[in-house]
This record gives C-alpha cells, sequence and structure tokens, in this order.
C-alpha cells in the first residue's frame, strides 16, 4: 500500500477543492506548511492533479524533471502542438473567476464589466459568497 512507504504523506486538514479555484492553492499551502513543520528535506515539492497522474508513468515524470533542473513549472500550454488548447486558456482569460468561499461554485464575469455578476444567471442560485 501507498501508505506504508517512507516518502509518503497524507494530509490531515482535508478541503473542498474546486478545479482551477483558489482552493486548489489553498491545499498546496497546506501541504507546504506540512512540510515546513515536519522539518522535511526536498529537492522539488510536485503538485500534480489526477489527470497528470494517469497520464504519465514515472519515469516520464523524471525524465520531465531532469529537463529543467533547479526551474519552476507552472503550466505547459504551446500554441504550436495544441492550438485549440491554447486558443482555450486565452479565451478563459477575457472573464474574472472568482471562488465562492465553500469551494463548490463559480462566479464569472467579462473583465470590462464593473458591476457584481447577477447570482441567478451565473450560479441559478440567489447568492454565492457576496
Amino acid at each position: 500500500a501507498v501508505g506504508s512507504r517512507p516518502d509518503v504523506y497524507f494530509m490531515r486538514r482535508t478541503r473542498a477543492v474546486m478545479w482551477a479555484g483558489w482552493s486548489m492553492m489553498l491545499v498546496l499551502l497546506d501541504a507546504l506548511a506540512s512540510i515546513v513543520a515536519r522539518s522535511l528535506s526536498f529537492e522539488y515539492v510536485i503538485n500534480l492533479s489526477d489527470a497528470d497522474l494517469s497520464l504519465r508513468v514515472h519515469y516520464e515524470i523524471h525524465d520531465f524533471f531532469l529537463r529543467f533542473p533547479g526551474r519552476s513549472v507552472m503550466s505547459i500550454v504551446q500554441r504550436k502542438r495544441d492550438p485549440r488548447r491554447y486558443k482555450m486558456h486565452e479565451n478563459f482569460r477575457r472573464y474574472c473567476w472568482v471562488e465562492c468561499d465553500s469551494g463548490k461554485a463559480f462566479v464569472v464575469s467579462r473583465r470590462e464589466d464593473s458591476q457584481r455578476p447577477d447570482a441567478m444567471q451565473v450560479i441559478s442560485k440567489r447568492k454565492c459568497c457576496w
């Protein structure tokens, strides 16, 4: 079992997480705080999603990071290799995405808009987190 490995640690605090939301960053900050509190020695902190893990095996992930020693890799979306995905990310940046406190929904508005979005139109509820 994975839990019996000496290099595997489980987080004590659980959080409701929404993909691409602030809650993902809170979990990463919890993990970093746990590493520091335990005085663990490490070279890298790798934050992978379940999608990343299901697509790659150990040696592929290891070889990838060997190509970038001492560097931080945040995201790789290359226009030439995946123009459709790049365009999708470009379109997402036109909007302001705010995750609700509960971690269960987003409030979305166009960046040009100066007013808050109408909650009923966005999430079919009267109120989310504002």
